[in-house]
């Protein structure tokens, strides 16, 4: 679990940042919130604590989450294009 965890945080499908500095974050954080401590701010430390040196470096500073997304592609055996499904932005409270 503990390698998976690390995995799935340090690759793209868990957080990426856009060219503005925007951190989205995969959508099952979201919807599992309570199995990462309840919070917005108890996920970006579940990512705190599984990030490579690279993403550490950017999650230093960071308080919030700008947006979650999902891509519905992963479910699909017959390799449809990837359906990216964004989620409300969160908020500052999250």
């Amino acid at each position: 679990m503990e390698e998976a965890a690390g995995a799935y945080a340090n690759d793209p499908r868990g957080v990426r940042f856009d060219d503005r500095g925007r951190m989205t974050v995969s959508k099952i954080y979201l919807w599992y919130e309570e199995d990462f401590g309840g919070s917005s701010a108890a996920i970006l430390a579940h990512l705190r604590r599984y990030a490579d040196p690279a993403l550490a470096a950017r999650l230093q500073d960071r308080h919030r989450i700008d947006d979650y997304a999902y891509d519905w592609s992963l479910n699909d055996a017959a390799g449809a294009p990837a359906r990216l499904s964004a989620a409300r932005p969160a908020t500052a409270s999250r």
